[in-house]
């Protein structure tokens, strides 16, 4: 009986445990050292057979991870990204915030992490479709595709084309025109994106874009 009731003890102990672990996260906070890198909408879902991580809508990350509930010791193994050779992470708690912490080559990382009920949205997530400029200008649309292809028409009719990029770590949307004759162009994202788009020049922030969702094209 009393062995019993120490498993029910031990199991409702370990259920505890493992309810206030699993979930939906997401990374608020990189550190390495002094230096500070955290990824846009980066997010890992805790399941009791393993786990799947990615940033906003693509799916980057999955495998299997062993959590020691004495000693908060948390290891990952991705099957879908790099091997990792170092330590496991000391997981610890402050309020609703989750924090890893390890010793690497570069320093002590930390990483801060947030519940969500959803998965977290980078601006490249929005920034797919088609965008009207707001004040009549050179350009008559521009259409960014999820292939990561990008269309400017031009009031004249010119068409420029191209691959378009957002920075992973920073609001930066950067155009590559297929013309090699003609320079990539990077902008910073001030307002947006989702029915608003606020483009502000890298070069020369005196150059600010603002662009509406349409949801067709306009015609010639």
């Amino acid at each position: 009986m009393i062995n019993k009731v120490l498993y029910i003890l031990l199991f409702i102990g370990f259920n505890s445990q493992a309810q206030e672990f699993l979930g939906m996260w997401e990374v608020v906070s990189v550190e390495v050292g002094d230096f500070k890198n955290t990824p846009q909408a980066k997010w890992i879902l805790f399941e009791e057979e393993g786990f799947r991580s990615g940033n906003g809508f693509l799916k980057n990350g999955a495998g299997t991870y062993t959590y020691q509930h004495k000693t908060k010791a948390l290891k990952i193994q991705d099957s879908l990204g790099f091997e990792d050779s170092n330590g496991p992470f000391i997981v610890s708690f402050e309020g609703e915030t989750m924090i890893w912490q390890r010793n690497e080559d570069e320093g002590l990382v930390t990483v801060r992490l947030e519940r969500r009920s959803e998965l977290p949205m980078r601006p490249l997530d929005r920034i797919i479709g088609i965008w009207l400029p707001e004040e009549p200008d050179s350009i008559s649309y521009v259409f960014l595709s999820w292939t990561r292809n990008y269309r400017i028409r031009f009031a004249d009719g010119r068409t420029e084309n191209g691959v378009w990029h957002a920075h992973a770590h920073r609001p930066e949307l950067i155009f590559l025109p297929w013309d090699r004759s003609k320079k990539s162009r990077s902008y910073w994202i001030e307002t947006g994106p989702w029915e608003e788009l606020l483009l502000k020049s890298a070069a020369d922030e005196s150059q600010q874009h603002h662009y509406s969702r349409v949801r067709s094209f306009p015609e010639d």
